[in-house]
């Protein structure tokens, strides 16, 4: 029997709509079956997903189905890991769906770097907020919008001995896969960020759980002011993001107790326009591409993110005095 070379892990909850094509084109993969096995993870799921798992199971002798208590994604991707027999593990989503050459792409990558981190696009987007995030993907991604190092949970690879070095998932972390790359470059691994590894992943479908999930990616101040460890980058960071938010926050409030709406409206459009300014280059490779009708979808985003400027104050307020449970998988797309 070939060695079993990679792992792959799918955190699952509720996934009875998606899980079918996610798994389809893990079998499609360009990569001999005998060498890659398929770990899904049922992480509490109260719909069909178990059983929709277990059919494929049936067929596939690469596809093992492990299930437990409701625990958040990092639970089950450690859970996961406990299980895995590959000497690389490769980490996406239930509603992912990745290329044929994903693993070969990986495990090229692989050979020269600890963990490797690709990117995502939106799968077959129809509405108005897909298109809109597909729009910030692209300008991400593909048009060079991308500041610094990303940390991509729906598409990672990386070397098992990463996680014999420095432990598993923290699951009390809100940015889990944040944290464990970190903790890697911390420990000396090398990190790579090739952007033609490339999944397709759903997009959140309503407007409440797109402000929702940008604000929950934005809890990483909390950790700092609990005391955990802060970098300059990290610093510089946070000073764009929640000083401009804080500047937002108060001329509004000014704006209210002053019965004047300038004071507001000068702060918006000048952050609005920062922002421009902040992604101007990308957004003019856009436009000059054939992606160009996602600019005005791209202009929609950074008022969106406006809005989310406008209420981060009050929500990190409330999250400081009632902290968030621990995390678990938002289902509604």
């Amino acid at each position: 029997m070939p060695e079993t070379e990679v792992s792959i892990i799918v955190p699952a909850y509720n996934e009875e709509r998606v899980i079918s094509d996610c798994i389809n084109s893990l079998l499609a993969l360009d990569y001999p079956k005998e060498k890659y096995e398929i770990i899904i993870v049922n992480d509490g799921s109260t719909d069909r997903t178990v059983d929709i798992v277990n059919e494929f199971a049936k067929d596939y002798k690469n596809i093992t189905l492990l299930s437990k208590e409701n625990g958040g994604k990092a639970s089950a991707q450690n859970f996961g890991l406990k299980y895995s027999t590959g000497r690389f593990v490769l980490i996406t989503d239930a509603d992912t769906v990745v290329e044929r050459d994903w693993i070969s792409k990986m495990l090229k990558d692989l050979k020269k770097f600890d963990i490797v981190i690709g990117a995502y696009y939106a799968r077959d987007p129809d509405t108005w907020l897909e298109k809109v995030q597909n729009a910030h993907y692209l300008i991400k991604f593909k048009f060079g919008g991308l500041k610094g190092r990303p940390s991509v949970g729906t598409n990672i690879g990386f070397r098992k001995e990463v996680v014999r070095k420095i432990g598993s998932f923290n699951e009390s972390k809100t940015s889990v896969t944040e944290d464990f790359i970190r903790r890697a470059e911390e420990a000396g691994f090398k990190i790579h960020f090739n952007p033609k590894i490339v999944v397709f992943t759903k997009c959140t479908t309503n407007i409440k759980d797109f402000l929702k999930q940008k604000l929950r990616w934005r809890e990483n101040l909390l950790s700092y002011l609990r005391g955990e460890k802060i970098t300059f980058s990290d610093l510089l960071g946070l000073g764009y993001t929640f000083g401009l938010s804080f500047i937002l926050f108060v001329s509004f409030f000014l704006s209210i107790l002053r019965l004047n709406y300038q004071y507001f409206l000068f702060s918006f459009v000048s952050i609005f326009l920062i922002s421009l300014l902040f992604y101007s280059k990308p957004l003019l490779s856009m436009y000059k591409s054939e992606e160009s009708y996602y600019v005005k979808y791209f202009m929609i985003y950074l008022l969106l993110e406006m809005i989310v400027r406008m209420i981060l104050i009050p929500y990190l307020t409330y999250r400081l005095i009632k902290p968030r449970k621990k995390p678990t998988f938002n289902t509604r797309r």
